[in-house]
């Protein structure tokens, strides 16, 4: 191979070279930028979890709280459902 020859091949592969470099580099930060956005959506979920948990946790304990208000009102049902067959048996008795 001639001198002027070897000297083209070897700047046009120092060229492509190059190229490949800058695109790979290209490649790279396009990924690590998807990366980041992935990161960041990531975070905001979890925060948005985080939020419906707790709200979730607050209803649970209003949910519990108006089963217990349900039950007391049941049982005061029940004891003046008592307190009037009571009333009605001595009633009846009296007449």
């Amino acid at each position: 191979m001639s001198k002027p020859k070897s000297i083209v091949i070897a700047l046009a592969l120092v060229l492509l070279g190059g190229a490949g470099l800058a695109y790979n580099s290209a490649a790279r930060n396009s990924l690590l930028r998807s990366r980041d956005q992935v990161a960041d959506q990531r975070a905001q979920l979890e925060r948005a979890y985080r939020d419906v948990d707790r709200k979730m946790q607050e209803l649970q304990q209003q949910k519990m709280t108006l089963y217990r208000y349900l039950q007391d009102c049941d049982r005061s049902i029940r004891d003046l459902d008592h307190a009037l067959s009571a009333q009605d048996a001595v009633y009846r008795d009296v007449r």
